[in-house]
């Protein structure tokens, strides 16, 4: 299938072109990404897992909702067996190990420490405490731009939720810096960190699939992806450098 000709404007979906490039050009700016679905590209496993466990060839480009696995699941008529377990490629240690990191997302990445420094770059994930090994060594082997501190998942003692968790680090972040970037593909989050985080916050949503935030902000930048059928993050790659220069 021949791919769609890229045009920068047509996937800037949301926000003010001028408060982005003023806070990520800042070398004084902090930038946080989330993992699943900005940096590691575990749907694409997740999704491959689910069609060898079913049969239903599910791709990213199809997600519309947060659990679009055991709705599909549902809604294909399989036993409740199937539906219970539909998600449980998110919590497989193996599956998330084995992930490849988006298209683009490192150019991107090396941007960002270049303009602020590796101690204002971290990785915030809303993955369970079991799951930091893998995390940690996923990132030590693919991205080592981030130092391992600077990794942040909750602790086996931490008993917040995760999206708690996700605002509680935004906050202690942005105490620290005059702006901090959120970059974030989950709609749920987004939400949460504008309703309940810092004003210095920017939250750039780049979502999956045919999801879109039903929400406007005058802090929200919602940038889209491309090449489209491998969710590539190239458009704010492209956005960031310009921004940058």
């Amino acid at each position: 299938m021949e791919r769609k000709r890229f045009n920068l404007p047509d996937y800037l979906h949301f926000g003010d072109r001028k408060l982005f490039a003023s806070v990520v050009s800042n070398s004084k700016t902090t930038f946080i990404y989330d993992a699943d679905g900005i940096i590691v590209n575990s749907p694409k496993e997740v999704f491959s897992d689910f069609a060898k466990r079913t049969g239903i060839s599910v791709h990213p480009t199809q997600i519309d909702r947060w659990d679009t696995l055991t709705h599909i699941a549902k809604t294909s008529g399989l036993t409740a067996e199937f539906v219970n377990s539909a998600e449980d490629g998110w919590y497989d240690s193996h599956l998330l190990g084995s992930s490849q990191r988006y298209l683009y997302i490192k150019p991107l990445i090396k941007l960002t420490v270049r303009l602020s420094g590796p101690e204002k770059n971290f990785v915030l994930t809303s993955r369970l405490p079991f799951l930091k090994d893998v995390t940690v060594a996923w990132m030590r082997n693919q991205l080592s731009d981030f130092p391992e501190k600077n990794i942040l998942i909750r602790d086996e003692e931490n008993d917040m939720g995760e999206s708690a968790f996700k605002v509680a680090s935004v906050v202690e972040l942005a105490k620290k810096a005059q702006w901090v970037v959120l970059f974030e593909d989950s709609i749920k989050y987004v939400e949460r960190v504008l309703n309940e985080g810092p004003e210095n916050c920017l939250v750039v949503n780049v979502p999956l699939g045919r999801i879109r935030p039903r929400i406007e902000h005058e802090r929200l930048f919602v940038v889209g992806r491309y090449p489209g059928d491998c969710q590539g993050m190239y458009p704010l790659f492209q956005l960031m450098r310009n921004a940058i220069k």
